[in-house]
C-alpha cells in the first residue's frame, strides 16, 4: 500500500471515529438532511497561516452579518463573532475553546477533536448551540487545519426535555433545573426594585466551588455534574423563597432580602462537606448588599463575584462581603489590565536582578530576574498585585515575554561592554504554557541576541506543575532538550513537593525561604534543610536556598552541602545598570 493510500485510510478512520461520537450522532440524527444544513454552519480554518474559509452558513443570520462585514483572518473572525454574540455561558471559556494557538497546542498533543455546548441569543431568540471541531494536518502544504461545525440545536433540546417555546420555560438550566443567566437578567432587577420600595436591603450572594476544574479532571464530568446538581438542590432548599440561579459552570447566584444569610451559608458549607467522603470540597460565597435604586442589578452581581474571588485559596474563609477595600482592589486591577502594554512601552516595567552566590567559592554565580513596576499614578506596584491580576485576566504572557527579551538584551549589552556574565533565572507562569509556545519564544530571543543557552534558566513553581502535570512533563523536557536548565521554585511550600520530584526531572531545587525564616527559632528547620539537600544530592539535583540573611545561615548551608544561596545577605534586587551589579560582575572570578 502506498503512503498516499495509507494516509487517506488513516484520515478516513479518524473522521469516522469523530463522526460516530455518540453526542454528535444524537444531535444530527434528529434533523433531516435539509434541516441539518439549515441549522448548521461550517468553517475550514488553516491554523498554521491563520486563514478561515466559510463552507456553509445555514440560517444563522448573525454569522452572515459578521462575515459580510469582512475579516482578514480566523483570529479576526473569531474576535468579531465573540464581540457580537450575546453569550449566556462563560465567554472566556468559549473564546479559549476556539483559540488558534490552543487548537495548535492540542493538535501537537494528539487531541484532534472536542466539543462544547453553550447558550446564546441569535437575533434576540434564545438558542442552544453545539460546536464540534476536527483537527487534521495536510501533507501537501504541511499546515494544520480545523474543521469547525456549529449546530443550532434548540429544537432538539426542546424535544428532549419537553420544553415549550415560551420565554419562562426556555430560561431554565437543563442540568440543575434552576433559572439560568437569562432568567436572572430579567428577574433580578425587578426583585431589587420591589425590595427598595419596601425599604429592604437586597443581598446578592455569589457561590462557586473552589478548584472545580481540578475536581472535574480528577473524577470526570459525570461526577462534576452530580456536584453541580447537588449544590443547586442545597441552595434551593436553604434559600427556599429566594431567586436561586445557575449562571454557568460552578457559578450560582442567590438574590434575597433575608437577614440570616451567614447562618444559611454555614448550612450550605456543612451540606457540601457531606457530598464526598474522599475529597474535601470548598464553596466560597461573596456577598454584596444594597438599598440603592440607582445601582444596576448586574453590577451588584459582579461585585458579589469579586468578593467570592477575593477569598479563593484562603481555606479558613467561607464568605466575604464586598467592601471599600475591594472597591480599591477592583480599581487597581482594571488599571493594571488597561496599562500593561503602556507600562512596557513607557519603561515603567523594568527587570531587577538579585545575586546568587556559590557556597563553595563564596563568589557570584548567577542572578534571579524579578519584575518591578514603577507607575506614575500608584508608585511602586506590588508584584503580587499585578502578577496575580495579569494571570487572572490571562495577560501574564506579556510580562513574561518582556522579561525574557529584556534579560537576553541585558546579557548581550554586558558582553559587548566586556563584562563577565553569569546565568540568569526567570519565572514562568502556568498561563504561559496555555497561551503560547514559550520554549520557541525563548529559543528565538537567545538566537536574536546571540547568547549561550546556558545563561538562561527557567523557574517553575509547584503550583504550575499541579495544574497539568502530563503537559508540563513534556514542556520541561522540551526546554532541557533545547539546552535550558529547568529549576523547581519554592520547594517545600506545597504539600506534594516530594511527589513532584518523583515525576519530574529538575536541574535545581530552590528551597522555599520560609525555612530560613524559622532558622534561628525552630530547631527542626536545620534538620529539614539538611535532609532536603542530602535527598537532592542522592537523586542528582543541585540546591539553592532563598531568603539567606545572616552569615550564620550561609555557613550552615555551606556545611550541609547546599550549592547556592540567595538573599539580602548578598544584596537586594537591583537594576542591571546599577553600580552594585557592575561591581559584582567585574570582581567575579
Amino acid at each position: 500500500m502506498t503512503k498516499v493510500k495509507q494516509r487517506a485510510k488513516k484520515v478516513q478512520k479518524v473522521m469516522l471515529n469523530w463522526i460516530e461520537n455518540p453526542r454528535f450522532q444524537e444531535i444530527i440524527s434528529f434533523y433531516s438532511d435539509k434541516n441539518l444544513l439549515e441549522h448548521l454552519a461550517m468553517f475550514k480554518v488553516n491554523l498554521t497561516n491563520d486563514e478561515a474559509e466559510v463552507i456553509h452558513i445555514g440560517r444563522m443570520e448573525n454569522f452572515k452579518n459578521i462575515i459580510n462585514s469582512g475579516f482578514s483572518s480566523y483570529e479576526n473572525l473569531l474576535y468579531k463573532i465573540m464581540d457580537n454574540l450575546d453569550l449566556l455561558s462563560e465567554k472566556d471559556e468559549i473564546s479559549l475553546f476556539f483559540d488558534r494557538r490552543i487548537l495548535m497546542h492540542r493538535f501537537s498533543h494528539g487531541q484532534i477533536n472536542d466539543e462544547i455546548e453553550f447558550i446564546c441569543l441569535f437575533n434576540t431568540v434564545f438558542r442552544w448551540v453545539h460546536c464540534d471541531y476536527l483537527l487534521l494536518d495536510s501533507k501537501e502544504d504541511g499546515c494544520v487545519y480545523a474543521y469547525i461545525f456549529v449546530f443550532d440545536m434548540s429544537d432538539y433540546i426542546k424535544k428532549q426535555e419537553n420544553v415549550k417555546d415560551t420565554a419562562i420555560e426556555s430560561e431554565i438550566d437543563s442540568l440543575t433545573g434552576l433559572p439560568n443567566r437569562l432568567f436572572f437578567r430579567s428577574v433580578a432587577p425587578e426583585i431589587l426594585k420591589k425590595n427598595i420600595k419596601k425599604g429592604k436591603t437586597t443581598s446578592f450572594i455569589h457561590f462557586d466551588i473552589e478548584n472545580f476544574k481540578e475536581f472535574n479532571e480528577k473524577y470526570g464530568a459525570n461526577q462534576g455534574d452530580k456536584l453541580l446538581k447537588f449544590l443547586g438542590e442545597v441552595l434551593s432548599n436553604v434559600f427556599k423563597e429566594c431567586l436561586v440561579s445557575h449562571l454557568s459552570q460552578d457559578h450560582f447566584m442567590v438574590v434575597t432580602s433575608e437577614n440570616d444569610i451567614i447562618e444559611k451559608i454555614e448550612d450550605i458549607y456543612s451540606c457540601i462537606a457531606d457530598f464526598s467522603k474522599v475529597e474535601h470540597i470548598e464553596v466560597k460565597a461573596g456577598i454584596f448588599q444594597t438599598k440603592d435604586e440607582i445601582l444596576d442589578a448586574f453590577v451588584a452581581s459582579d461585585r458579589a463575584k469579586i468578593a467570592a474571588d477575593s477569598i479563593k485559596n484562603r481555606y479558613t474563609e467561607k464568605y466575604r462581603y464586598f467592601d471599600e477595600e475591594l472597591v480599591n482592589v477592583v480599581t487597581k486591577q482594571k488599571y493594571i489590565v488597561d496599562n500593561i502594554d503602556i507600562a512596557i512601552k513607557r519603561k515603567d516595567l523594568r527587570v531587577f536582578y538579585q545575586p546568587v552566590f556559590s557556597t563553595e567559592t563564596g563568589k557570584l554565580c548567577g542572578f534571579e530576574a524579578l519584575s518591578r513596576w514603577k507607575d506614575p499614578k500608584y508608585g511602586f506596584l506590588s508584584p503580587v498585585d499585578y502578577i496575580e491580576t495579569l494571570e487572572e485576566y490571562r495577560l501574564i504572557h506579556k510580562l513574561d515575554k518582556f522579561m525574557i527579551k529584556s534579560i537576553c538584551r541585558d546579557i548581550r549589552e554586558m558582553k559587548n561592554d566586556g563584562l563577565n556574565v553569569v546565568p540568569v533565572s526567570v519565572n514562568l507562569s502556568r498561563i504561559d504554557f496555555e497561551l503560547g509556545d514559550m520554549v520557541t519564544y525563548l529559543d528565538k530571543c537567545v538566537e536574536k541576541y546571540d547568547i549561550d543557552k546556558s545563561l538562561i534558566h527557567v523557574e517553575i513553581t509547584e503550583s504550575v506543575l499541579m495544574e497539568n502535570p502530563n503537559d508540563l512533563q513534556f514542556q520541561i523536557k522540551k526546554f532541557q532538550n533545547r539546552g535550558f536548565e529547568v529549576w523547581m521554585d519554592d520547594f517545600g511550600s506545597g504539600y506534594s513537593s516530594f511527589n513532584v520530584l518523583k515525576d519530574f526531572d529538575f536541574d535545581m531545587l530552590k528551597i522555599d525561604m520560609l525555612f530560613m525564616k524559622d532558622f534561628e527559632s525552630n530547631k527542626k528547620a536545620k534538620k529539614i534543610l539538611a535532609a532536603i539537600v542530602e535527598m537532592a544530592k542522592t537523586i542528582g539535583i543541585k540546591t539553592l536556598a532563598e531568603g539567606v540573611e545572616t552569615q550564620e545561615q550561609f555557613e550552615f548551608l555551606r556545611t550541609v552541602g547546599c550549592d547556592r544561596a540567595q538573599g539580602y545577605l548578598f544584596g537586594k534586587p537591583t537594576p542591571m545598570n546599577d553600580e552594585f551589579l557592575t561591581f559584582f560582575t567585574k570582581t567575579m572570578r
